[in-house]
């Protein structure tokens, strides 16, 4: 299907890619767009679910890939704001932390098949500026809950099995769940949130009644949480979550899976007594026979089995003399792999050792894996080729031999679309390890991202009696941030990014200057569109999702600058509560409307050609604290008394209204006030709702705004704690 943006803020154009592939990391240009995650990230099969898209540099031209022929992508609606996390934000040395990227999100539900696999389906998105990394949902055939609660109140989940997504918005956040028990023994707790992208370490206690801590879990290996704890039928449980920093953004989402686990009637080293062994020591030792000449990998398995054993291999003669070690096969998997030749006839020793990662007593197996390794090759890439219109794009391809191959490989390129071809007849040599396909694309080529793959086909040699072997060219692709086997990331379905170059550049005017910017106020940065010859398009400019330092609320709005127009100002408002010790800067992009060769508007991008830099001075509007602490019933009037001190400079009238997030905005009503230039003082008279939502102390924003200059927004907040006593 596919949808016509008529304006920025509009429909998407969307393309959705039924192919059963996985998506692929790209070499990613400055403003390739990226994926973020999906909220909820598990759906339930055969249901149809609203989610959440989320994701960085977005643009209204972007192609959406869902790499399932049975997981339907519906409903797509358009790019939503930036969501700048909320207050709080860190204070003291950590506000020079780098700053976490900031999501957009677009809304859609997906639909996948009753007879759907269970598990991990991946998506990623591209644009006429590059591809995206592979993001990560999962289909599941649990009754999936979405978390529902007023502010920080707990959710009840039910009776167990329960399973719920949340998400972690802000600093210092901390969701609740209450669960019971349907009957006595042990309860496995299971967190899915680097397995689906979420780039946080969860903590987690579990509390039993009268609030005794039973569990108190940090994931401090990025390894994803799994715990058991022992229950009584009937009881109800609380579960905390937050971050284990105390951090908070829209992108850091999981998933709980709490139930019973079943009891086990054998012990899992003796499921496979002639394979999976129990290291509960300091080593374990297996002999294996090998043959002169012949190529083998030896393998020990234990997290990719769902074990809990980081391990390491050596491979030993009966002398005990080395002949291969590892620890881990990848940076990312903990389980170990060599290869060798063997040298001699005879018993070799595999001399296994390994440590707990999550501390399961119970999960402490690997498994010895030998194999003797036949005739072929293994083909490695990069994930994705992007090149412009009418350029080249070269796929660099690696050869790892086995078994003793030795013949000339030659590489072809299977679903290119059209107006891309292969220049001349690529090959790897005999022997040889490297080879490179150059794809030539038209000046014709569709700007889209495609599905291609990458073939090796050896030749033929029957005096050798040596058949010819096709594989595939594989690539480590993005998704899972908690990899446990070396294959999980790994796929052989590659993306052509066909994309167009900016005929224009964003010139920020002085842009080795610091800017002198009171806080709570905007600075309106002069820019210049530097128009390519003949470029009259119009342009978008918006401030990069990716910023070098927290932005602690800094915000700045996407401006259209019109056909032709090459200078402009972009506005960066500057919170009140940045610190004066240290610059603040912003980074803004430009995306500039350009037709491509089938006629399309798309919006290709640059980055401006320095960051805004800002250093801050004092406020020139403030909320004085008058009385923040008060206190109220549900269905009473509260008042809450406000004063603002102004600066001779800003000697404008300032209207006062509450700054709330929409939960609670539902529970309240009120009339904004507006202060003329000599009122300094009134009361903010707020109704309260009867629901019994509102209860224990809840934080009413008061806002001050007005406008400097008559056009750049300047605003204050303050919080008021009133407390809800019952009635």
């Amino acid at each position: 299907m596919a949808k016509i943006l008529k304006n920025w803020s509009g429909m998407l154009f969307i393309t959705v890619v039924f192919t059963g592939l996985f998506g692929l990391r790209p070499q990613l240009s400055a403003q390739s767009p990226e994926v973020g995650y999906v909220y909820p990230p598990f759906v339930q099969q055969g249901t149809s679910t609203s989610v959440r898209l989320g994701g960085y540099d977005f643009t209204p031209d972007l192609q959406i890939m869902v790499h399932s022929a049975v997981v339907a992508l519906a409903d797509v609606g358009s790019v939503g704001p930036f969501l700048v996390p909320p207050r709080p934000y860190w204070e003291g040395p950590r506000v020079f932390t780098n700053a976490l990227p900031i999501p957009r999100e677009i809304v859609a539900v997906l639909s996948p098949d009753k007879n759907c696999a269970l598990g991990r389906v991946s998506w990623q998105v591209a644009n006429a500026n590059g591809v995206s990394t592979r993001g990560l949902f999962y289909v599941s055939d649990m009754l999936e809950q979405v978390e529902s609660r007023f502010r920080s109140q707990a959710m009840e989940l039910g009776e167990l099995p329960v399973a719920v997504s949340g998400r972690i918005q802000r600093l210092t956040e901390k969701d609740d769940y209450g669960f019971v028990a349907t009957k006595t023994g042990e309860v496995s707790l299971e967190v899915f949130a680097r397995r689906v992208g979420s780039d946080f370490y969860p903590a987690v206690q579990v509390f039993a009644p009268s609030d005794v801590e039973l569990v108190d879990e940090v994931d401090t290996e990025g390894r994803d949480l799994d715990l058991k704890f022992s229950v009584q039928k009937g009881e109800r449980y609380r579960v905390v979550i937050h971050d284990s920093d105390f951090r908070g953004a829209a992108q850091f989402v999981y998933r709980l899976l709490i139930k019973h686990v079943a009891t086990r009637s054998v012990a899992p080293e003796t499921v496979r007594p002639d394979r999976r062994r129990r290291l509960d020591g300091s080593l374990d030792r297996q002999r294996f026979t090998v043959q002169t000449g012949r190529e083998y990998q030896v393998r020990a398995a234990s997290l990719s089995l769902g074990g809990d054993l980081d391990v390491a291999l050596k491979v030993v003669d009966g002398a005990g003399k080395l002949i291969a070690e590892n620890d881990d096969v990848t940076s990312e998997s903990l389980d170990a792999e060599v290869r060798f030749v063997a040298k001699v006839d005879g018993e070799l020793v595999a001399v296994v050792t390994g440590s707990s990662v999550r501390g399961q007593t119970a999960d402490l197996f690997y498994e010895l894996q030998v194999e003797e390794l036949e005739r072929g090759f293994e083909l490695t890439t990069a994930p994705t080729a992007i090149a412009a219109v009418g350029e080249k794009a070269s796929i660099a391809v690696t050869l790892i031999a086995t078994g003793g191959f030795g013949e000339e490989v030659q590489l072809k390129v299977l679903g290119l679309p059209d107006g891309v071809t292969v220049e001349g007849e690529p090959v790897i040599a005999p022997g040889q390890k490297k080879g490179t396909v150059v794809l030539l694309l038209g000046n014709n080529a569709e700007v889209k991202g495609t599905v291609i793959q990458v073939i090796g086909v050896s030749a033929a040699d029957a005096e050798k009696k040596l058949a010819a072997l096709t594989f595939a060219a594989s690539a480590v692709v993005g998704g899972s941030l908690a990899i446990r086997s070396k294959d999980e990331n790994r796929s052989d379905n590659l993306v052509l990014g066909v994309t167009l170059k900016a005929p224009f550049k964003l010139h920020v005017v002085d842009k080795d200057r610091q800017r002198v910017v009171h806080r709570g106020t905007t600075y309106p940065a002069p820019l210049q569109v530097l128009r390519d010859d003949g470029y009259t398009g119009a342009v978008h400019l918006m401030m990069k999702s990716q910023q070098a330092r927290h932005r602690m609320g800094i915000w700045g709005p996407i401006v259209d600058v019109g056909a032709g127009v090459t200078e402009v100002i972009y506005p960066c408002f500057m919170p009140e509560w940045l610190t004066t010790d240290r610059t603040s800067r912003m980074v803004v992009l430009g995306f500039g409307e350009v037709t491509d060769p089938q006629g399309q508007v798309r919006y290709v991008g640059v980055a401006a050609d320095a960051r805004i830099t800002m250093i801050l001075e004092g406020a020139l509007l403030k909320v004085a604290p008058l009385r923040v602490e008060l206190e109220a019933r549900p269905g009473q009037m509260v008042e809450l008394p406000v004063k603002i001190v102004r600066s001779s400079k800003l000697q404008t009238a300032v209207t006062i209204d509450l700054e709330l997030d929409d939960e609670l905005a539902a529970l309240l009503e009120y009339e904004p006030l507006k202060l003329d230039v000599n009122q300094t003082e009134a009361v903010l008279k707020v109704r309260c709702s009867n629901s019994p939502l509102l209860r224990g102390m809840i934080p009413f924003t008061v806002r001050a705004t007005t406008l400097q200059f008559e056009k750049w927004p300047v605003k204050s907040v303050q919080d008021y704690d009133v407390f809800f006593g019952t009635n």
